[in-house]
């Protein structure tokens, strides 16, 4: 028979289907025990958006309910063909992510691209937050396959101060929606990977994986994540930022990926994550390369950034645990810092290798008050930074380290071309030694002479 849309199709029937009837792919006959059953479905479980009715060309004909209606109709082992070049775009018509939104709940879905796209609308206002282009809640779920998933985000955004017309970053490549935006959502997703040929593109989180999704593997490409502007109200003055790829209480992490025009971090690893490997390439970032924070242990690591705005390449903050790798950044604001607050625990047991070229500063440690100084502890870190003033940053003193926390750490340092080799505030008890090419002045300020601390000078000598 003909499918309007999807060219004929030929039905099988059987005395017998294992599986559900959908009213498509799968008919149960109103006389006895007969389903008619799409022959290629029946032999390789491959299902065809057009089957339901979706047309493929964009937000002319939006495919909001067909490819609704296919999603939820999936089997255990579907294996989803799109078409290539066609364009299935969700209106999101009701403004609500549980009314509108795609999701794939069905386990060991394979989604494949084909050179293909999946869009969405934009938020209409503040309150029609959290628009993802795709959900994900199954289980052993692929995407693959030469596919862009994107929005109608405003794209070619600056990134702005809280609720104001300052400037902070006035590079047009972000996107700024009116609320809360994602391209791909993995809710509680166990075994998901998303592929190689997989670009993500146009939304304020890129890529967020949440609510204990575990062994989950992201390959892909991330081009412009964004601001929500004007940022919503909040006493920290949150400026609302996203990632290319954001992760909160995951577990077993594998990333390999890349990210472009960033408006936060390449890889944010938020919060309570354990056990994860990431690789990560971030070029042009507001904030990082690769953001670690609030109680996240035993990833290693090994990033490259450039061109970061007001940050640096890593930053590790409260209650991180063994993260151990190298970090290489040109262009921003300092090569690594270290954020402690013992209130939300320690970073401990890290073993870092950093590297900063162009960049104002060296590394930082930062701690809130005296009592937070051992909130960043037993850390060992080898670094290597040369000032630059690249125009492109916020620029800061020329300090080679900071030193504003810290107890018994480690810290080897290679610095060209500061104006200054320390910055003492805080700290005690940590052992730093540093080769030099020049300085200006050793110190440039110290308010900590009551603590502690091993400091060795070298200079650096050539033949």
């Amino acid at each position: 028979m003909n499918i309007e849309g999807a060219g004929p199709v030929v039905y099988v029937s059987k005395s017998y289907s294992k599986f559900t009837p959908d009213g498509v792919k799968v008919v149960k006959s109103t006389y006895g025990n007969i389903f008619f059953i799409i022959d290629e479905y029946d032999k390789y479980q491959t299902v065809r958006p057009e089957w339901y009715g979706c047309k493929g060309v964009g937000k002319e004909f939006p495919d909001t309910i067909p490819f609704a209606n296919m999603l939820s109709s999936l089997n255990t082992g579907d294996n989803v063909k799109l078409s290539p070049k066609s364009i299935y775009y969700n209106s999101y018509p009701n403004r609500d992510q549980k009314k509108d939104g795609w999701v794939i709940s069905a386990n060991k879905i394979t989604l494949e691209g084909n050179g293909s796209t999946i869009s969405r609308n934009t938020p209409f206002d503040a309150k029609s937050s959290g628009y993802a282009s795709i959900k994900i809640t199954g289980d052993n779920c692929t995407i693959t396959g030469n596919l862009l998933i994107t929005s109608d985000d405003p794209t070619g955004k600056k990134i702005m101060d809280y609720q104001s017309t300052a400037v902070l970053d006035n590079r047009n490549i972000f996107c700024s929606p009116v609320a809360n935006t994602l391209n791909l959502w993995a809710y509680g997703a166990k075994n998901l990977c998303v592929d190689k040929d997989v670009v993500l593109r146009n939304a304020v989180f890129n890529l967020f994986a949440n609510h204990g999704s575990d062994n989950i593997k992201i390959l892909c490409s991330a081009i412009s994540s964004g601001q929500i502007y004007p940022q919503p109200k909040s006493k920290s003055s949150d400026l609302a930022l996203g990632s290319s790829f954001k992760l909160d209480r995951c577990n077993n992490i594998t990333i390999d990926a890349v990210s472009m025009n960033t408006a936060y971090a390449g890889v944010e690893l938020e919060g309570h994550n354990n056990k994860g490997n990431i690789k990560i390439k971030t070029i042009r970032a507001y904030h990082a390369g690769l953001h670690i924070w609030n109680s996240t242990s035993n990833i290693d690591f090994n990033s490259y950034a450039e061109d970061i705005t007001d940050g640096g390449g890593l930053i590790i903050g409260p209650g991180c645990s063994n993260c151990n790798g190298t970090s290489f950044v040109k262009n921003a604001s300092y090569a690594m810092a270290f954020v402690g607050d013992s209130s939300k625990g320690d970073i401990t047991n890290c073993n870092i290798t950093a590297s900063g070229e162009n960049v104002s500063r060296g590394i930082e440690f930062y701690a809130r008050s005296v009592i937070d100084n051992a909130s960043i502890r037993g850390n060992i870190i080898n670094l290597s930074a040369k000032y630059g003033n690249w125009v492109g940053g916020k620029q800061y003193d020329k300090i080679g380290v900071v030193l504003n926390g810290g107890e018994g750490n480690k810290l080897n340092a290679r610095l060209e071309s500061f104006d200054y080799i320390f910055s003492v505030k805080r700290g005690s008890g940590n052992t730093i030694n540093v080769t030099y090419d020049k300085y200006t002045k050793k110190v440039y300020r110290d308010d900590s002479l009551f603590f502690s601390n091993n400091m060795k000078l070298q200079k650096i000598t050539t033949k």
